[in-house]
């Protein structure tokens, strides 16, 4: 028999009964577009392979300059500013067009694409492609949208925000449904709960012991709570982890506030503050460092489109040893044409 009102304890349950329901689609779906995105690139090639693949060849692919110098007289009304470091033999060279917000979007032509496409042999241009269009080769761009924002922009990204802090809510509304019963205040009670021999309940954590385990000689019904019992005990800081990370992707006027509070999270504008009002320290290294690497400059040819990509990875491999570090992959270079540089 429920009594009424109903206990902290039955409002918990109920809550985490019913919110849990709601959550299962949300979760389901974040969990199976999660997965999939594990595999991004693989499964965006599989998709993508028409555009994406090429007949590798005996010999090597011609430099990216090159490359991007077809790009930019095959579509000379758009700007292409980033540069892949390396191409693989049997993958197309991919150059993504720049994107312009703000006023100066409205001075620019919108790109039909995204992305062009280059035989990294021949600088033929392979094709395009538009990741907003509903088509097989977008399969995977599709999926990022739907794990990002349920494809519904800002009204999905409130929605899976709200869910993550539901969420949040639910894993210390769980946890605290683990803990065992408290005992009653009545007397009759209590002495009802006293074994034979007389002697006094078990501590808090004996009994909460169980909880944490999973009793395997049983019915279906007990074996699957011990296992929703147990698992989320044991995976709890994970989920939880998991769940206050997505409120802190979709719901930052939430999260940025609770974080500054709890352990003085900076947002991105505090923290650009502090840096322009933070004096300058040791100039003088950094003006050395700024010769040094002047002269390497001036020592080798200029520094160009050519030979730009070869410099910068000499510049990192210095830096890295510098720093007792080392460079692992670099992943691209922007070029700025206007400078030349």
């Amino acid at each position: 028999m429920t009594s009424f009102p109903p206990t902290l304890r039955q409002s918990c349950l109920w809550i985490h009964r019913y919110t849990g329901l709601a959550m299962a689609a949300f979760l389901i779906i974040a969990g199976i577009t999660g997965t999939l995105l594990a595999f991004h690139d693989e499964l965006d090639d599989a998709f993508n392979h028409k555009l994406a693949n090429i007949d590798a060849q005996h010999k090597p692919p011609l430099p990216i300059a090159i490359l991007h110098d077809a790009v930019i007289s095959a579509y000379p009304q758009y700007q292409f500013s980033s540069m892949p470091t390396s191409v693989e033999l049997n993958k197309s060279a991919v150059f993504s067009v720049d994107r312009v917000r703000g006023e100066s979007a409205k001075n620019q032509p919108k790109a039909p694409f995204q992305e062009v496409y280059v035989n990294p042999f021949t600088s033929e241009i392979i094709g395009t492609r538009d990741k907003e269009a509903w088509a097989w080769r977008n399969t995977m761009y599709k999926v990022f949208w739907l794990h990002r924002d349920l494809l519904l922009g800002d009204i999905g990204k409130l929605i899976l925000g709200i869910v993550s802090l539901i969420w949040t809510i639910n894993c210390f509304i769980g946890f605290y449904l683990t803990f065992p019963r408290a005992v009653s205040a009545n007397k009759s009670q209590q002495a009802a709960l006293r074994k034979p021999s007389g002697k006094p309940r078990a501590s808090f954590f004996k009994r909460w012991l169980p909880a944490w385990k999973i009793r395997r000689k049983t019915n279906t019904f007990k074996l699957n709570y011990d296992l929703h019992h147990a698992f989320g005990l044991w995976l709890w800081l994970m989920l939880f982890v998991i769940a206050w990370s997505s409120v802190g992707f979709n719901l930052k006027p939430i999260y940025q506030p609770a974080m500054q509070a709890l352990v003085g999270l900076e947002g991105r504008d505090e923290g650009k503050e502090k840096k322009q009002n933070k004096p300058a320290i040791n100039t003088e290294s950094s003006s050395d460092e700024a010769t040094t690497i002047g002269t390497n400059m001036n020592s080798t040819n200029k520094v160009d489109k050519a030979n730009s990509i070869a410099y910068l990875s000499r510049q990192a491999e210095i830096a890295a040893q510098k720093n007792g570090v080392s460079v692992q992959q670099l992943l691209g270079v922007r070029w700025v044409e206007e400078d030349n540089q």
